[in-house]
């Protein structure tokens, strides 16, 4: 029994290892804002209700919120018809919150955290921040703008990044690098008025916008295909070390059994678990293009005309459609969980 509280003891640890997450709170709704938890249930957001990592915050037309960060005053003004989501990922293996546009109009502002600033990210473009006043919009197609009103960010997207200086703003297209920077001075987004414009470019060229929703989750399908190999190389080399320290405590060598925990079990723990939140982040931000882009392109078709129709652009998208879809189910929804569909 003494070995086995032992035992206990020495992983118990690794808890303390994990860095906080970021918290946000809900400061101010108006009209119909929603929350959805990691588990997948919905419920009205209240004012004052607290968001973790996994949480998504979804307004309905006319709607909007307001957050705050715990780690300090920043604030987070959501739009109308807009799904955001605290996320996580891990970079140079530290732990770090994204925040994310999935669909709709997000503003941040910025000021003194008393943690690591976040990550800023849309389905299509994933961006650091320093000391930034940020906009970010993220259309029904899948396409993004992002505009620095002060500070700077650092932006990637289909393998490629620019930095954004106060007053500069570029668009993103899904599966593309981003494209070329312009002035953002004095200028204010007509976010509805954008955002009809990529439906209308959709809806003239539907099999193009589907080429590049594919091109993108095709990405992040790439970015799993790297990342499984290495989460079951780690496993392997954890269970091995976890047998061997198991063994020291069992042989009631605990100076060694404490060593080797903290010189090897402990950092296999922790790649695994670094490994396994970028899965999650890839996987989950997949499935977000697919629910709230790819399924919303697929319904605008679908109450203009019968999908059934004969008419060429129509039969191209549905045959891409298909296609996206099956590849998303090889590929994405085994690294899901239930509760995330």
């Amino acid at each position: 029994m003494k070995a086995k509280l032992l035992f206990i003891a020495l992983l118990s640890g690794a808890a303390a290892l994990a860095v906080a997450q970021q918290r946000a709170q809900a400061v101010f709704t108006d009209g119909e804002v929603n929350r959805r938890d990691s588990g997948g249930k919905m419920r009205s957001l209240e004012i004052g209700d607290e968001l973790v990592a996994g949480d998504s915050v979804i307004t309905k037309a006319g709607a909007s919120a307001e957050l705050k960060l715990l780690s300090g005053s920043s604030s987070i003004k959501i739009g109308q018809n807009s799904v955001f989501t605290l996320g996580e990922m891990s970079v140079g293996g530290a732990k770090q919150t994204v925040l994310q546009t999935v669909v709709g109009s997000v503003s941040m502002k910025f000021n003194k955290l008393a943690t690591k600033e976040p990550l800023l990210a849309t389905t299509t473009c994933l961006a650091g921040v320093r000391g930034t006043e940020v906009e970010l919009y993220a259309g029904m197609d899948g396409s993004s703008l992002v505009a620095v009103v002060s500070g700077a960010i650092d932006l990637q997207s289909g393998g490629e990044s620019v930095a954004l200086a106060a007053d500069e703003a570029v668009q993103i297209k899904p599966g593309q690098a981003p494209g070329p920077k312009f002035s953002w001075i004095g200028k204010e987004l007509d976010f509805s008025a954008w955002n009809q414009g990529k439906l209308e470019g959709y809806l003239a060229d539907p099999l193009a916008s589907a080429l590049e929703i594919e091109a993108q989750l095709a990405s992040y399908r790439a970015s799993l295909d790297e990342l499984l190999p290495q989460l079951a190389q780690q496993k392997s080399a954890y269970d091995e070390a976890y047998a061997q320290l198991k063994a020291l405590v069992d042989a009631k060598e605990d100076a060694k059994a404490k060593d080797f925990r903290d010189g090897t079990v402990f950092p296999l723990m922790l790649s695994q678990a670094t490994i396994i939140l970028n899965i999650r982040y890839y996987a989950l931000t997949a499935l977000s293009l697919r629910r709230f882009v790819l399924g919303g392109m697929y319904m605008q078709l679908k109450t203009r005309h019968p999908l059934d129709s004969a008419d060429p652009a129509l039969a191209a998208f549905l045959e891409a459609y298909r296609r996206i879809l099956k590849d998303f189910e090889d590929g994405i929804v085994p690294q899901l969980v239930e509760a995330d569909i």
